[in-house]
């Protein structure tokens, strides 16, 4: 079986695992099976280009989340603001990328993302500034874009901003 075979197989596999619920266990299980191919992903790049098309993309997803009203505080803020960046940039970004020809990489990365998430059109605007970020910076700039927006709607929901 080729690497390429076993990235597949590993992002299908971490895929399955985001289906399972309490969300919890499906992040975790995601994370253990994704680790297989922790060493070829591509963590860290810089091409700035894209991450400021990621920045004009996220102000603009932002925006509209912020117009469309609140959503309400998650209630597991560990899995929202730290395990859920993680694990959902390794798969929609790391591994969809690395598994996948890039058409399918974008298509899995951003289309998946958005199924995934309880206001697919709005989940599907934020993968795209995502999905820019991996492209200019590799997983370090994906992941952090997502911690940061998660803890940002995090602060909303407390009334701390």
């Amino acid at each position: 079986m080729t690497v390429r075979w076993v990235d597949l197989a590993v992002l299908l596999a971490s895929l399955a695992a985001l289906t399972l619920r309490p969300a919890l266990w499906g992040y975790l299980l995601a994370l253990a099976i994704s680790t297989i191919s922790f060493k070829r992903l591509v963590w860290l790049r810089l091409d700035v280009p894209y991450i400021a098309a990621a920045l004009a993309a996220y102000s603009v997803a932002f925006a509209a989340d912020l117009m469309s009203g609140p959503k309400g505080l998650p209630t597991n803020l560990i899995v929202a603001d730290v395990l859920a960046p993680v694990v959902e940039e390794v798969v929609f970004r790391g591994l969809a990328f690395k598994a996948l020809p890039r058409w399918g990489a974008l298509i899995v990365s951003t289309a998946g993302f958005a199924a995934l998430h309880p206001y697919p059109l709005l989940a599907l605007a934020y993968a795209v500034a995502l999905t820019l970020a991996y492209l200019g910076g590799g997983l370090t700039a994906s992941i952090s874009l997502h911690v940061f927006n998660n803890a940002v709607w995090t602060a909303i929901y407390l009334g701390l901003i």
